[in-house]
Formats: structure tokens, sequence, C-alpha cells
């Protein structure tokens, strides 16, 4: 046990409190547990177990995480006096003071930037809620969340701009400043009027990612070695405040750099959450005087991992979360497929001697191999990573992902299995298992209990009793288009193909399994029965397209535009994307008078309201109409 300082505070509680989360990445949670329950009275080891009950909650959703994990944070919030900080306590003090024993500079900063972090992550549990009372609550934390990590950034870096001043004029050597990135992510920050007081000139480049201009490189920046030659450094008007009456605060510049890591990450994670809202309730957030920006959100856990906060492999981790399961889900539009996963495997290649038999670092290698379609390598990791894994919640999750690996293949059976496990083991989205499980029974032409199941999927979906989601939504559409008694798997078939296809998979799909899709898909309209109708004609265009047949893609998409003009107001998602990729397709490979009919579309595409995935797809229309300058 190390010794404690003045301020109360043990020597090396952050680096303990960073090995209790090695230790819960590297397989070993209960280990951990006991790790970090050896320090009890002190906030990096509270805010380290924080961590883990949210990861916890956010990899299994399931409810009793989700409530534990609150409670976890709603403790360690009254620790550092977040209770305090409402308008009756604020008076309070300004006229009879404060009762609380004063604390260290360093302290009060790791303070405040926990105090924010508990309400971000408290924001992101309320938000798995899905409804709108869990948005209009998670919007409120992440506004105070906001207000705490603006306040103690700015402190910040004021403190490194006046240490760095001291510093090189004793020509002290620097530590590991990463400044291309703090300069970025501070002006982002604190806004142009601000971040200009404290840095003169633009920072010294360093080596980028091709795709998205972050640093992915572990060499040490241009100028690191020399201070004195950096880029960084402080106005003369803004020098003359810190005189010797306004001396310089007990602080080191180390423990600056490490809290400078610690609230990046905290305010990346805040750019990526609120950045993946829906677009209305970015409307709506946009109204409080902050926004999402996917980029500023990179670049704050780029910058973040390279410190040695206890955060840096959480900024790891929501990295790769990012790359490799986020870019899929909002497919589209700043990223592509190929891009992620590069960035993705560098990260990991990174990481690999230190959490290289981790069942987390297994599981996204697997993530990364099955955006590259390498699906017999993702199921092989997948599989690694169920059986190193410590915790029910990783199997499950790798169990889904395998599952999800068979079905991309057309292999009905396996993914059954796979499927039918996860339904009896989890508690989350059962009436969703119970679903994948149906169709795949019926796609490998076992009818004979497919009854029962539909009946089973409508008895969850009725006894739900929190506020329809629109996973729920869509499954009850579904539901709705299931027979009574079915001796059709190309029925079935074309149920699988929907969710390949609005799942964003049917392009990890190979040659060979697209083309047996098409061969389904492609069989005279007369002679099939649909599920929805034009289903089967959107799945073969988006084949073709795949195929690299864009003009078969056309004729495809047009013929599903066609058929849906004839039917119901059911199903708008059918018309809706068959819309906009056939716009994309005519805006690739046609000239103006195409490009004029892809605009039409576009904005036809808008008229749809009410579909399944509106939101993703909305945000394509939009990025589309900005390309032909509607």
């Amino acid at each position: 046990m190390s010794d404690r300082r003045d301020d109360g505070q043990e020597e090396g509680d952050w680096e303990y409190a960073k090995e209790g989360i090695a230790l819960w990445l590297n397989n070993k949670p209960d280990e951990a547990e006991q790790h970090l329950h050896r320090r009890t009275d002190n906030l990096q080891t509270m805010i380290a177990y924080t961590f883990i009950n949210c990861m916890n909650a956010v990899i299994s959703f399931e409810m009793e995480k989700i409530e534990r994990a609150q409670q976890v944070l709603q403790s360690v919030e009254q620790r550092c006096g977040g209770n305090q900080n409402g308008w009756f306590q604020s008076v309070k003090s300004i006229f009879f003071g404060s009762s609380d024993a004063p604390k260290s500079l360093a302290l009060r900063l790791e303070t405040q930037i926990i105090l924010a972090d508990t309400q971000l992550c408290s924001a992101i549990l309320t938000f798995l809620t899905q409804d709108l009372s869990g948005y209009m609550k998670g919007i409120w934390l992440l506004k105070k969340a906001w207000n705490e990590y603006q306040q103690t950034h700015t402190e910040l870096v004021s403190l490194y701009g006046r240490l760095k001043a001291r510093r090189s004029t004793e020509n002290a050597v620097a530590r590991r400043p990463k400044y291309g990135i703090v300069q970025s992510v501070s002006e982002y920050l604190l806004g142009n009027a601000l971040s200009a007081r404290f840095f003169e000139r633009p920072a010294a480049k360093m080596p980028r990612s091709k795709s998205t201009g972050h640093n992915l490189s572990t060499a040490a920046p241009v100028g690191a070695q020399n201070p004195s030659n950096n880029s960084i450094s402080m106005r003369t008007s803004q020098s003359a405040e810190f005189t010797a009456a306004n001396p310089l605060p007990d602080i080191d510049v180390a423990t600056v750099e490490r809290l400078m890591g610690a609230v990046n990450f905290g305010y990346g994670l805040f750019q990526l959450s609120v950045s993946l809202l829906p677009p209305n309730i970015l409307r709506m957030i946009s109204f409080l005087g902050f926004e999402g920006n996917r980029n500023t959100g990179r670049s704050c856990l780029e910058y973040s991992r390279s410190t040695d906060d206890i955060r840096a492999p959480l900024a790891t981790l929501a990295l790769l979360w990012y790359l490799t399961i986020g870019t899929q889900i909002f497919a589209s539009t700043d990223l592509s497929t190929r891009d992620a996963s590069r960035d993705a495997a560098a990260i990991l290649a990174q990481t690999d001697e230190q959490y290289g038999s981790s069942s987390l670092h297994l599981f996204f290698k697997g993530r990364v191999a099955r955006m590259r379609s390498e699906i017999d390598s993702a199921l092989e990791y997948f599989q690694q990573a169920y059986r190193v894994a410590a915790q029910s919640e990783m199997r499950l999750l790798c169990l889904h992902e395998v599952g999800w690996c068979h079905l991309i293949r057309l292999e009905y059976d396996d993914a059954m299995e796979a499927f039918h496990c996860l339904g009896h083991a989890t508690q989350f989205s059962k009436s969703f298992f119970i679903y994948l499980v149906a169709i795949c029974q019926g796609a490998s032409g076992k009818f004979d209990d497919l009854p029962i199941l539909r009946t089973e999927l409508q008895h969850h979906l009725q006894a739900t009793t929190a506020k329809e989601t629109e996973i729920q939504r869509f499954l009850s559409g579904r539901h709705s288009r299931m027979p009574e008694e079915s001796d059709e798997a190309t029925f079935w078939r074309y149920l699988i193909f929907e969710m390949l296809f609005l799942w964003n998979t049917l392009e990890i799909c190979s040659p060979a399994v697209l083309d047996a899709i098409a061969d389904d898909c492609a069989k005279p309209q007369g002679t099939i029965t649909e599920p929805i109708p034009g289903v089967a004609k959107l799945i073969l265009g988006t084949c073709h397209e795949l195929r690299g047949r864009p003009s078969d893609a056309i004729q495809a998409y047009r013929e599903c535009i066609e058929i849906r003009r004839e039917v119901s107001t059911e199903f708008l998602h059918i018309p809706a994307f068959a819309h906009v990729r056939l716009a994309l397709l005519l805006l690739a490979h046609g000239g103006s008078q195409e490009r004029e009919e892809a605009r039409n579309l576009l904005r036809n595409a808008q008229q749809f309201k009410g579909y399944d995935f509106e939101c993703r797809l909305s945000v394509r229309i939009n990025a589309a109409l900005k390309q032909v300058g509607a």
C-alpha cells in the first residue's frame, strides 16, 4: 500500500484503478472486483468499478444490470457532490460558505471529470430504455455533463499552457503531449475566441489515417522531444496575467496531461453518443446549445487512449465499438466499411500484446473479419472469445455473432441453434430471437413448429409493458405477415433476405451467397408468394448492385417501385429504400438527365413517413440531396 499525500488522496490510486480495469478486460472480472474493493475510499477506484458495471449493462442489455449500474452511478455522483449543484445549494454556499474541506486542485479537477462521467454514463443507460421519457431525462443528463466537461477542459487547457510555458523556460523534456490532437480538440471545445488565447500557431502535423485523418501512429509527434520548438505557446497578453501576484498552482504537468486524457475520454464518448441519436432528438438538443460531431469524438478518444489515465483502455473500446459496430448500424455517411475495418485492425494490432487473449479483443477481431467478409475467421474469433469469456454477458454476445455469421452464409440450421440458445439464455428481446428462430426454421423447410412459434411471438409482443420500440414495431409488422400454416420455404427465405438487407449485412455475403439469393428473388412474380410486396425485387436489385451489375440493379429497383404503386401503404420501407438505392445508382452511373431523376427520386423518398428504419435512411437521403445540390 502506497503512502498518502497531504490532500488525503492515495499515491498511485489511478494506476491501481487502471490495473483493475486491465484485469476485467483480460477475462478476470472477479479478480478485478476484489482488486478494486481493496480501496473503496478513493474516487479513482470507484469510477473504475462504475465503468465496469456500465460495460456489463451495455453488453447484456439486461434491465437488472442496467438498474445495478444506475445505482452505482448515483452513489459515485453523491460522493462527488453532484447533489449539491442545485440552485438552493449554490445560494446557500454564497451566504454561509461551504462546509466541505478544501480540496487540492488535482483532486477538485478529478472530481469534476468523474461527476461528468457519471452523468454521461447515466444518460447512455437511460437512452437504452428507448422511450420518450428516457430520451428527455437523457438529454437533461447530457446537458449537465456538457457543462462539466466544458468548464473542466477550459481550466485544464489554461493550466497546461501556463505549466508548458514554465517548463519551456526551464528546458524540461516533454513527456507525451500529443500536441496535434490536443489543439484540434481544444478548438472545438472552447470555441474560436477562447482557444485562440492559448494556441498561437498551428500544431505540428502527425501521421494520419487516410480514411479519417485521425492519428493511428504510435510514434512520437514531431517536436515532442523538444518542447521549446513545439507549436503550442501562450500569448504574451495571457502570460502577463500570471505574475507573482497570481502564482502557478501546485500541480505538475504529468497530472494535467493525465486529466486531459480523462476529460477527452468523456467528451469524445459524449460526441459519439450525441451524434448517433435519432434526428428528431438531435433537432431537440440543438436548442440546448450542444451537438454531436463524430470526427471530433474520434479525435478526443484517440488522444485519450494515448495517455496513462484509467480511461485509456476504455477509449480504445469505444473506438473499436464505433468502427466495427456503429459504422454498420448507421451505414452511410462518413466512413466506408473498408476504411473502418482498416482503422479498427490498426488499433487491435497496437493493443494485441496487452489484451490479445481478452474476450473483448477477440470479439472485435471477429467483427473486423466479418466486415471483411472473412466469415470463417470471424467464426473462429467469436468461438475463441466465447471459450475464454468469464462473463455470461460476453458469451451471449459472442453467440449472437455466431448466429449472424451462419445467417450470412445462409446456414439456417446452425443459425437457428444459436438464436434458440439466446432466446432461452437472455431476458433481452426474447421476441426478436423467437422471430429469428421462426424464419430460420421456415427457410430450412421445417414447418411443424411454426404455428407454435407464431403464437409465442404474439404472446411476448403483447406482454411487453414498456413503450413500443422500433424493433417491436418491426416484429409486430412481420408477425402480421406470418401465415397460420406454410409449406413454402421461399416465403421464409425472403424474410431472412430482408433481415440481411436491413441490418446492412448483404454486402458481407460472398458472391456465391449473393447469387443464390438473386436466384430466389428473380423468380417470376406470378410464381412466388412474397411476405411483403416488392421485397424480392428490392433484394434482387441490391444483389445485382453488389455483384457489379448496375443496369440489372436499376431495372430491378424500377420494377420494385412499380409494384408498390398498386399496393397499400403498409411496409413503406420497401419503396423508400428502392427510391434511394435507385437514385444513388443513377448518380453514380448516369449523366445530367439521370441526375435530375435522382433528385426527384430522393425528394419522393422524403414523402414516406413512419416506416422501419426511417431514421437511418433519412440520413442517407439528406446526404444524397446535398450531393446533387437540391
